[in-house]
């Protein structure tokens, strides 16, 4: 860590309970090889004073490791075990926006040319099948019309006219992105 502990602010990340449990993991077995290390050491015997005292200290500092491993993993447990946080969609998106502009500002977010391409590709077909789909409701309603019935694909008309355009500004920002890139 580049910064020491009194430097950093407090703030709030986001951290999935499943990678607390790995890192807790291996707290644990830090503590218990510390603990069997102590435990080894106290199987050698030595007539020499200077090295009995080498022996004691390193396993004092063994088993005050292992306690402190210990502490440190019933703390985890206590992080683990914290309730989930649910935010709406606006902090979520908030949220998601601030982390892929700190990866695209720290170069760390590089998408494939062939990937980008391939899914503007795909969204721009979506957009045409979706247009087409609209059509074919139009001219349902205008056949409905002339029959006197009813027509019932209105809302179905604006429902898709709305996904087309939002699909289509998603394509743009895509492209976007893939020219920031370049």
């Amino acid at each position: 860590m580049s910064q020491s502990n009194d430097i950093l602010e407090p703030r709030l990340v986001a951290v999935d309970s499943y990678y607390l449990s790995v890192i807790n993991d291996r707290i644990q077995d830090l503590s218990n090889d510390a603990e069997s290390l102590a435990m080894a050491l106290s199987a050698i015997h030595t007539d020499d004073d200077a090295s009995k005292g080498v022996t004691v200290a390193v396993r004092s500092a063994l088993l005050a490791n292992s306690e402190l491993a210990t502490t440190l993993s019933e703390q985890m447990d206590g992080l683990i075990l914290l309730p989930e946080i649910k935010v709406n969609d606006y902090e979520y998106d908030t949220f998601i926006n601030e982390v892929m502009d700190r990866l695209k500002d720290k170069g760390m977010l590089m998408i494939t040319d062939g990937f980008i391409d391939q899914l503007i590709i795909t969204l721009h077909a979506n957009v045409t099948a979706i247009n087409s789909l609209i059509e074919i409701v139009e001219v349902e309603n205008q056949l409905l019309a002339l029959r006197c019935a009813i027509p019932t694909g209105s809302r179905q008309v604006d429902s898709l006219k709305e996904l087309s355009k939002r699909i289509a500004e998603i394509a743009f920002n895509v492209e976007d992105v893939r020219n920031e890139q370049r």
